[in-house]
């Protein structure tokens, strides 16, 4: 990776924001997967978005445990 994707990488550069500093990130999931968290946000009556986000959250606490 060169300095500069790094940076960018960093910083979040060229990506989209919003007010509340989230940052904008293209993942391509499986069509069931994609299903399945969309049922479950309306299950929840949340954003598809903010389940994803604690879910990857927890992966990642669990990953550093390891």
């Amino acid at each position: 990776m060169t300095k500069t994707a790094a940076k960018r990488l960093k910083t979040g550069e060229g990506t989209p924001s919003r007010s509340d500093g989230r940052k904008a990130l293209l993942l391509y999931l499986d069509p069931e997967v994609t299903l399945e968290l969309k049922k479950a946000a309306l299950e929840e009556a949340k954003p598809a978005y903010e389940l994803a986000e604690v879910a990857i959250q927890e992966w990642l606490r669990l990953r550093k445990k390891r």
